[in-house]
């Protein structure tokens, strides 16, 4: 990757996708667990994702400029941009919204700031209402209030993120998506240890709450199988940047996509159980922790395959499973 970024601790670091794979997951495995709305953020603050996507600028001195407006868990987009021409060869752009001017509406919650912000859009979500001036004309779409999930939002002051390093972001995104799950996952657990400790002292415990016991057992199991055989997957492969093609990188591909899919129907089946347990979970309450962990689910949804998953994405949706 080009130029330098801030590692997650602040520090000041070379930014390059060179490193190792699995060091990369344990690393941001651990920030995903222990501040999922913090580790996001940081990432975005330090690496722009969205640099290999074809681009569409604001249509400057064009009536109704460019606005996007802060909701609880993304934003609200509006405005006049300008597309290349060969916009609908792409399934994404990445819509560029400068700063906004002071007392506007217009905001990021990047690295919680106000930022030269790039949100990712469906190419099918714009509706082309003509072209700029001149005999090299481009195409010019509008967009009146399109929903833009935080998951599809990073900063464009990041370092550029290249082709080749694609598999860096996949890995970490997908690692700190994990371990915010796990958090989840960890919080239904310990608490269903404690109901089988009230068992045991003699208190009651239903047939539906052993059998919900029994499942939140298995989807603990089941993410802790599907992270062993990532990094197993993520040990072997030689990162792209490094030279690595063929089989083993479709490999570690398919893995990451895998986990991914894992993670989102875990985070699907627990996220009620965690808000209605009303449990605070390491000082945090579920509905936080559901609330911050959906950006990193959000974009594991962006980054894998066709599907169910990407086709909310692609309508506006923004849901993660």
């Amino acid at each position: 990757m080009r130029g330098r970024g801030r590692t997650a601790s602040g520090g000041s670091t070379a930014v390059s996708a060179r490193g190792s794979l699995p060091a990369a997951f344990d690393r941001y495995e651990r920030l995903g667990r222990l501040d999922p709305a913090g580790a996001w953020s940081r990432f975005n603050a330090d690496f722009n994702w969205a640099a290999p996507l074809t681009q569409a600028v604001p249509a400057i001195g064009r009536p109704g400029s460019v606005d996007a407006v802060a909701t609880a868990d993304g934003h609200l987009l509006s405005g006049l941009w300008v597309l290349p021409r060969q916009y609908h060869r792409v399934p994404w752009l990445a819509l560029r919204c400068p700063p906004p001017v002071p007392g506007s509406r217009t905001t990021t919650t990047t690295a919680g700031r106000t930022d030269d912000a790039l949100f990712v859009v469906a190419t099918r979500a714009l509706t082309v209402e003509g072209v700029t001036g001149g005999e090299a004309g481009r195409p010019l779409a509008r967009l009146a209030n399109w929903y833009v999930p935080l998951g599809l939002t990073t900063s464009a002051t990041g370092a550029a993120v290249r082709i080749k390093e694609r598999t860096f972001v996949r890995v970490a995104v997908t690692a700190m998506a994990m371990g915010a799950v796990r958090r989840l996952v960890d919080g239904i657990t310990a608490e269903a240890a404690d109901q089988a400790d009230a068992a045991d002292r003699g208190s009651q415990v239903s047939r539906s709450e052993r059998v919900d016991r029994e499942r939140e057992s298995a989807l603990a199991a089941l993410l802790d199988r599907t992270r062993a055989d990532l990094r197993y997957e993520l040990g072997r492969v030689v990162p792209v940047a490094d030279g690595g093609r063929g089989g083993r990188a479709r490999t570690v591909g398919a893995a990451v996509e895998r986990a991914g899919t894992v993670t989102r129907a875990v985070f699907a089946h627990v996220r009620e159980t965690a808000v209605a347990s009303g449990r605070q979970y390491g000082g945090s309450s579920p509905a936080s922790l559901v609330s911050a962990s959906l950006p990193l689910l959000q974009h594991t949804a962006f980054l894998c395959g066709p599907g169910p998953a990407r086709d909310r994405l692609l309508s506006g949706d923004g849901g993660p499973s």
